[in-house]
């Protein structure tokens, strides 16, 4: 962090979604998720370590999360997927609702993964925020990370029915924590499906756990996952928004005029650091083809 001016807590995400390439051709769909129409969520349910393996409604339900974050990890691995993508770049104000300033750039390529970003393991160890020099640098998940064993293992997860805020009508979430004894910066959010068809729908999650003087509790992410007929799965719109970090100086101390003795003070320059904007990265796909089949668009 440098004196008196805006930093950003930076993104290691950084966007890359499109590579160079043709579309692959090959790709085997999953087999159709189970219904989860018939779950009830509990009103009060607790937490779980491990969902995957609890053979209960939260496990089938993360079971059929994970075959879906499974086909997105196909289909970025295997660049299979024809896209045209906006790439975005917001500035907000403090209150992070008044759009200051926005550029786009459009970029035609193949799919592959949203976010460059470090391994599930390595987000496991060592958090979700690394503190530099001038800075903070903020990772982001992705479907790699969601579907790994790592992430599974390293949170307290439970269902979740839609809020009428959530505006995900018709979906199942399953809510994830960190483990409260975890020191470092990680996320907590919910992942949603369709009741109907156990497609993925989205992933809302959020950072806790800062560092000190980037708490911010609108800081975190989106991702929007779209399913082909053909069974084949991409992210279809992701966001990352971070907090804008203005640092400085105020002097502090001096003569105490209200002592009795007078006695002077030394006078001494003190830190302090205020969060004065937001930056969201992320990009939207416009359009979406799979081996000259119709184009899909939104």
């Amino acid at each position: 962090m440098r004196n008196g001016s805006g930093v950003l807590g930076t993104a290691a995400a950084v966007c890359r979604l499109l590579a160079g390439g043709a579309p692959l051709a090959g790709q085997t769909p999953p087999a159709p998720p189970a219904s989860l129409q018939t779950i009830v969520v509990p009103a009060n349910g607790r937490c779980v370590i491990k969902a995957p393996a609890e053979s209960g409604d939260l496990g089938a339900v993360w079971a059929v999360a994970r075959t879906g974050l499974a086909a997105v990890v196909r289909t970025e691995q295997s660049r299979q997927v024809a896209m045209d993508v906006d790439l975005f770049e917001r500035t907000y104000d403090k209150s992070g609702r008044k759009l200051i300033d926005q550029q786009v750039t459009s970029r035609t390529g193949v799919s592959a993964r949203p976010v460059t970003l470090l391994s599930a393991t390595t987000l496991r160890t060592f958090g979700y925020a690394h503190v530099e020099a001038d800075g903070v640098r903020f990772f982001a998940p992705d479907a790699t990370v969601l579907a790994s064993d790592e992430f599974g293992a390293g949170y307290c997860m439970r269902l979740h029915d839609p809020l009428e805020r959530d505006s995900v009508p018709g979906g199942i979430g399953i809510a994830f924590t960190p483990s409260a004894e975890r020191p470092q910066t990680d996320i907590e959010g919910v992942l949603w499906l369709d009741r109907a068809t156990g497609e993925l729908r989205r992933l809302d999650y959020h950072y806790n756990r800062m560092p000190a003087d980037f708490k911010a509790p609108s800081a975190g992410g989106r991702l929007v996952f779209k399913t082909l007929p053909k069974g084949l799965a991409f992210t279809q719109q992701w966001s990352l928004r971070l907090p804008i970090v203005t640092v400085g100086e105020r002097r502090q101390g001096g003569i105490d005029r209200y002592s009795t003795n007078r006695e002077d003070h030394a006078e001494k320059l003190v830190p302090f650091a205020v969060v004065t904007g937001f930056r969201e990265f992320g990009g939207i796909v416009k359009r979406a083809e799979v081996n000259g089949a119709p184009a899909w668009t939104p």
